[in-house]
């Protein structure tokens, strides 16, 4: 029955019917609290709760939410979800809120930097992509939302040196390879009013892209690229 509530819910959210979404997951947050032979998917429904509070806009319920499903995986962890749950409220503070929301939503990417210092010290394997880059580029992102773009630029420097420039095409980091670039180019160039160092990595990175074989990836860089040349 729970699984059958957690599909339904879902559901409400991809058809963006996020007030009846966000009831749902509430509820049946509530309601996996007390399961205590099944913490695991407690936390993994505490967290999506928590991003869909997030959306609302609703930030110290998500706080709330966070917290539940943080204690929870400390029983039954679920690195990458939380991790992901975590990001992702930071995003959503520091996107709606800007620089009034940033001190909270870097509270949220700390969590989510002890998390992916847990699961490096078990040794975990992220399914999709690294903790660590992943949360440097959401310094970054975040940063940026909130008018701190010396310290987001810092940020997307650290997540570009962990991912490490693409490989061959099969290469599947190719695609958060270029989006880092592509952010930290925006802020150098933008918002950093610095166009000439934004356009040689733009440049580097769309030679290394078209290199290693993956055009398709070059082609936001391309576009950034000409709105910087046409703001000169």
């Amino acid at each position: 029955m729970a699984q059958l509530r957690l599909t339904r819910a879902r559901a409400l959210h991809a058809g963006e019917d996020l007030k009846a979404a966000t009831a749902e997951f509430v509820a049946l947050a509530a309601e996996s609290a007390g399961w205590d032979d099944d913490p695991g998917s407690h936390a993994m429904i505490a967290a999506e709760t928590a991003v869909l509070l997030g959306e609302s806009g609703e930030f110290g319920r998500a706080r709330e939410a966070a917290d539940q499903a943080i204690a929870a995986h400390a029983r039954a962890p679920r690195y990458e979800q939380l991790s992901n749950c975590l990001r992702e409220l930071a995003r959503l503070q520091a996107q709606q809120q800007g620089a009034d929301g940033l001190a909270d939503a870097r509270a949220f990417l700390a969590d989510a930097g002890r998390i992916a210092d847990e699961a490096r010290a078990a040794e975990y394997e992220p399914h999709d992509r690294s903790l660590e880059s992943a949360l440097a580029y959401e310094h970054g992102r975040v940063n940026a939302y909130a008018g701190e773009y010396e310290d987001a630029l810092a940020a997307l420097e650290k997540a570009l040196a962990l991912l490490g420039e693409p490989g061959p095409q099969e290469d599947d980091r190719a695609g958060e390879w270029a989006e880092c670039v592509r952010l930290a180019g925006a802020v150098e160039g933008i918002y950093l009013e610095r166009p000439d160092p934004a356009l040689t990595r733009l440049d580097a990175a769309v030679s290394r892209l078209t290199a290693s074989g993956h055009t398709e990836e070059t082609e936001p860089l391309i576009s950034l690229a000409a709105r910087l040349r046409d703001e000169e």
